[in-house]
């Protein structure tokens, strides 16, 4: 396969679209899969339903990756901003109790 193809699934009442692409050189054969926020959504809600279809099984698990690499992609900087934001409240709360 070369260049991009766009593939629609219908799960349910909901619609999963993926653009397809594949990589050269190094990856031959690859798939590569991008999904936007809900379709990725969707995708994770029905994975289980989704990887009982042999025809489709290197598109879900190339599917499968992205979602895995996006989530992960986003929780880091969450957490960390979270972490942060704690520290700095106990700090400045440290700060102000001895003053009272």
């Amino acid at each position: 396969m070369q260049g991009k193809v766009k593939m629609t699934f219908r799960v349910g009442d909901e619609k999963i679209e993926m653009i397809l692409s594949s990589e050269k050189a190094e990856s031959f054969g690859k798939i590569m899969v991008h999904m936007d926020d809900k379709s990725c959504e969707i995708f994770s809600k029905y994975l289980k339903e989704l990887e009982k279809e042999p025809r489709i099984s290197k598109v879900v698990e190339a599917a499968k990756s992205f979602a895995q690499t996006k989530s992960s992609a986003i929780s880091p900087p969450l957490s960390n901003m979270k972490s942060v934001d704690k520290s700095q409240h106990f700090q400045s709360s440290d700060h102000e109790s001895p003053e009272h």
